[in-house]
């Protein structure tokens, strides 16, 4: 997808004239209204998913085959039951590929309406909150004829309204506006007694007679940005169904579409991945609802794990618009499996020099097809795992790891082990992983100035491929989320699980290290955002109790910390609440004497709060110690976050 910028003469101010054609400008990420809006990185050309999964060639041919009939033959209304497919694996069996496939292919073809491929570690991908306004902001892009109506549907404006700003035109002589679209509308009285504004690109607009329209870059950002807070159906009939069903009518079609326009397939892929169970089922509830009820005009796909709640949701509104695709029982798997391993392995014969005839043999091929029990994600990483300096080796180790269990994720468990075991610190590997998927944000080079070291290089085969000259603000995502799974289950990551306390325990070290760090390093080319590092700060204060205060190092940590710094990070409020989190016995606090850690920090605490006029806990409860019953009832209702 194309972000393009708009014009950026806005030196003169133009009132009175007809309001520019919102097909001239490209939808454009940095400056026009859907900017907080939509998630750019759930749509499937994005930048954030240049290396996104695709079915290898040959591969995935059945079902391809079987999902693109369905398409057009809903298109071409010979057989139009079906139109919401599921498509049902268990983790790692290839359900990304087959939408992102899928979703290239209708790109090509001209029938692609909107794709949103939601992100368990991404904060825009992981929720409801943008799904419909970027499905809404590509229908605009994609449907000739839907564009100014999805934008005025946006703004609340109608389209007798629209028509009226459009027309209406007192100086005609006036030259022509530039760089701003319908997209910005909003209402704003008007009397001829006011004085044209001249504050530039704030005041950019038309003033026109009351009631009439004024184009504003802000007034439509702030329109669509309420709409973020309407109820899913809401969103969806107010920005797509309405407009269009408005653009249709327009058009004269006799088909629930503007008039010659073919690109009605909406794909969803990795719906488990939205956090909350109950917007994954309102997501499915209300695409049924406007199918059935409302005529919504769009072959959908919808790919996901069989989780309790989505098959539950799905079970209780089946019926004919409905079909189900399971890959836990697709035949042609393994198949699949032996053609992506025996490319791959051509490949690394050639890269290292071996004689292929040779290595792997053909029995290997078959163990990997068997213990990959049909998923992609296990030859993936077996593969990556062989493409080092020492192939031959690491398939010796990857086979020789071979259990004898029906449990399903056994040989991915071995393989996410053997990339562990690998690191030099494999503890340290674990907390890296954690963190990386707590904080979605980190780059390669935050992740480098929170753990202090380089990362190490083994981990890289769990990560996202990188851009082909990856340098240290390269974006580190976690190749797959049943990696976190493993992680999260104790039974199945053994001795590498780390349990809450044990967590805490070993990060908390590196959130000091990190904020010091950070005020030593203000020269690099990284700005971190106030909402980054408050969450970090947040997260300090919440590991606090939990950590072994007992250790000497961390204490010395703690007493040697520079707290000037810390506090200018975080906000008054912030401090407030954290008067308590030092004062503990762990820390060398008596019943009526604080120890040092405690003393240098509920100053500086004190310092900050008092200058800022913010309260803090009553002086008497202040000298009680945390271990006596008001002290602990104290703390107990002051929360740390």
């Amino acid at each position: 997808m194309t972000w393009t910028s708009p014009p950026k003469d806005y030196s003169t101010l133009y009132a009175g004239h007809t309001p520019p054609d919102p097909a001239r400008y490209e939808l454009d990420s940095e400056s026009d209204f859907w900017t907080d809006c939509i998630a750019p990185g759930a749509i499937h050309d994005s930048t954030e998913r240049f290396d996104a999964p695709r079915c290898y060639p040959q591969t995935r041919e059945a079902i391809q085959s079987r999902i693109l009939d369905l398409i057009t033959e809903y298109q071409s209304r010979t057989h139009p039951s079906t139109q919401i497919v599921w498509l049902s694996g268990p983790f790692g069996t290839g359900k990304s590929a087959i939408q992102q496939t899928i979703a290239e292919k209708c790109d090509a073809a001209g029938t692609l309406a909107a794709s949103f491929f939601f992100s368990h570690q991404s904060s825009e991908r992981n929720s409801s909150r943008k799904f419909v306004h970027t499905i809404a902001y590509q229908v605009a892009k994609n449907l000739p004829g839907t564009r100014q109506h999805i934008e005025a549907a946006a703004l609340g404006i109608t389209t007798n309204q629209t028509n009226q700003a459009q027309s209406y035109d007192p100086f005609p002589s006036m030259p022509e506006c530039t760089g701003t679209s319908l997209a910005t509308v909003e209402y704003r009285p008007f009397t001829t007694e006011q004085a044209l504004p001249t504050d530039g690109l704030s005041s950019l607009g038309l003033l026109l007679r009351q009631d009439i329209p004024i184009w504003s870059p802000r007034g439509g950002k702030r329109a669509l940005a309420s709409l973020v807070e309407d109820d899913l159906a809401s969103q969806l009939s107010t920005l797509i169904i309405e407009p269009l069903q408005i653009a249709a009518s327009q058009s004269q079609s006799q088909d629930s579409l503007p008039g010659g326009v073919k690109a009605n397939v909406l794909i969803i892929d990795g719906l488990d991945e939205c956090k909350d169970e109950k917007q994954q089922a309102e997501i499915v509830t209300v695409l049924h609802a406007a199918v059935v009820k409302q005529k919504l005009p769009f072959f959908i796909i919808i790919s996901s794990r069989p989780e309790a709640a989505i098959e539950k949701c799905f079970s209780q509104l089946w019926g004919p618009i409905f079909d189900k695709i399971d890959l836990k029982t697709n035949q042609d798997a393994d198949k699949d499996i032996a053609i992506v391993l025996r490319a791959a392995f051509h490949d690394i014969c050639k890269k290292h020099a071996i004689a292929q005839k040779t290595w792997p043999e053909e029995g290997d091929i078959e163990q990997l097809v068997r213990n990959a029990s049909g998923q992609f994600i296990y030859a993936t990483i077996a593969l990556k795992l062989n493409d080092g300096s020492a192939p031959r080796e690491s398939l010796k180790s990857i086979l020789a790891e071979n259990k004898a269990t029906e449990h399903p994720s056994a040989h991915i468990d071995t393989l996410f082990t053997l990339v562990l075991q690998r690191c030099g610190n494999p503890k340290k590997a674990v907390v890296t992983l954690l963190a990386i998927n707590r904080y979605s944000w980190f780059r390669k080079l935050d992740v480098e100035y929170f753990f202090q070291e380089k990362i190490d290089n083994n981990l890289f085969l769990l990560f996202k491929s990188m851009p082909a000259i990856p340098d240290i603000h390269s974006q580190v995502v976690i190749y797959h989320k049943s990696l976190m799974d493993f992680l999260d289950d104790p039974l199945r990551s053994g001795n590498l699980y780390l349990d809450q306390h044990a967590l805490y325990q070993e990060i908390l070290p590196y959130y000091l290290g990190f904020y010091d760090g950070t005020s030593k390093r203000l020269h690099d080319n990284r700005i971190y955002t106030r909402d980054q590092l408050q969450e970090l700060h947040d997260d300090f204060l919440r590991f606090l109790p939990s950590a072994d205060l007992c250790k000497r190092d961390l204490r010395q940590k703690l007493k040697a910390y520079n707290l000037a710094w810390w506090s200018a990070l975080s906000s008054p409020e912030k401090l407030s609440n954290s008067f308590w989190a030092f004062h503990q016995a762990a820390l060398g606090c008596k019943r009526f004497r604080c120890g040092r850690v405690c003393q240098k920090w509920r100053k500086i605490v004190t310092q900050r709060c008092t200058s800022s006029g913010c309260d803090l806990p009553p002086r008497p409860i202040d000298r009680l110690s945390s271990y006596s019953v008001i002290g602990r009832w104290f703390s107990s209702v002051i929360p740390l976050s």
